[in-house]
């Protein structure tokens, strides 16, 4: 066998020295031209950026404002109300600013997909930031009544049933995977600690929502539905199952890498520059309303039950703000569509016959 008949490959094992020579030669030779190949890669992306930037520019930095400014009222809501908060060990407080945290780098990895033009995995992320919001409202709608007291403590703690869980598959997979066992004590102290919280708080704990059993709807069993339903966010399940598909590898994710381009269809595997819309507004309006629930759900109040008035002026203002990017998206979409359809009218067919008229 030559390194020039890798057909032959096929009928070999994978240990066959002949294969490991044709293996060697075949990355020797893809190596002697990895500069040439990266460099074409990163005009290729810089090229690209730019046509998102030449559609989707002014949306974009829009975006990169409104989160801008989101972060900038969560550090001086902070530095104003961390203090008493952690002065009266208020877990809800603690459970909130968590779930912001993570909503403010989901949000900003959102806008550094579409920027590359990655709406696809935007959209995934975004589906993320949608739980965290969802679960930031309802921490916050409920946590704060008295029937539902320790609603925080039972979110903060599941992280030890998530953790036994996991060390369970750790350990049943370590060898074959080559890994260190743990450390049996840390392992024990896991599983301990799981068992007093299950005792505590019932056997329906140890389930994937277990922290939000006993909530409205959620006697006996709790689920990512049963937390939807208790905001008003229920009209996006479309977007949540839409973006569901994207995160999993079922026969209709995979029908979506073909598209029928201007020039006939494509598989596609790479960015591109329409779709951004959809993902933008909905990162954008979840991280808003994660700010909203960590703002409401963690201020303290004066004698009468009111926040801060200075916290709902900042709200407000970023509500202002977000209108502006989605309305600066809409007309993105617009200057996008427009282009596709002058690369289409250049491909019709009387212009192709015109054209090729004038060849002859």
């Amino acid at each position: 066998m030559t390194p020039q008949d890798p057909a032959h490959v096929i009928e070999h094992p994978a240990n066959d020295p002949e294969v490991a020579r044709f293996a060697d030669d075949y990355a020797r030779r893809f190596m002697a031209h990895s500069r040439r190949r990266l460099r074409r890669h990163k005009w290729g992306d810089f090229k690209h950026r730019r046509a998102v930037r030449r559609h989707w520019g002014k949306a974009l930095d829009k975006y990169l404002l409104t989160w801008s400014a989101i972060v900038d009222f969560a550090e001086t809501f902070v530095e104003q109300e961390g203090p008493a908060a952690e002065k009266r060990h208020d877990l809800l407080y603690a459970a909130l600013i968590l779930l912001h945290a993570r909503a403010c780098r989901l949000a900003r990895a959102v806008h550094h997909d579409l920027v590359g033009g990655y709406v696809d995995e935007a959209l995934v992320r975004c589906r993320t930031l949608y739980e965290v919001s969802v679960i930031a409202q309802v921490l916050a709608s409920y946590g704060q009544e008295p029937e539902y007291a320790d609603l925080a403590e039972r979110y903060l703690q599941h992280k030890i049933v998530t953790a036994a869980d996991d060390a369970k598959t750790y350990k049943d997979h370590r060898r074959t995977l080559e890994l260190d066992p743990m450390d049996a004590r840390q392992v024990t102290d896991i599983k301990t600690a799981r068992e007093k919280l299950i005792k505590r708080f019932g056997e329906a704990y140890k389930t994937a929502y277990g922290w939000a059993v006993g909530l409205p709807g959620m006697k006996k069993d709790a689920s990512f539905a049963g937390l939807i339903a208790l905001t008003d966010t229920q009209h996006l399940r479309p977007y949540y199952r839409w973006a569901s598909h994207h995160s999993h590898a079922g026969s209709l994710s995979a029908a979506w890498a073909h598209q029928e381009l201007t020039e006939g269809g494509a598989l596609i595997v790479g960015p591109t520059t329409s779709g951004l819309v959809e993902p933008a507004s909905w990162a954008l309006r979840s991280l808003c309303w994660t700010t909203e629930s960590f703002t409401l759900g963690a201020s303290s109040r004066d004698e009468e039950g009111y926040i801060d008035g200075e916290h709902i002026v900042w709200m407000v203002g970023i509500d202002r703000l977000l209108c502006s990017a989605e309305e600066a998206f809409e007309r993105g979409h617009e200057r996008e569509e427009r282009a596709v359809a002058k690369r289409k009218q250049k491909l019709t067919p009387s212009q192709s016959d015109r054209a090729h008229d004038r060849e002859v």
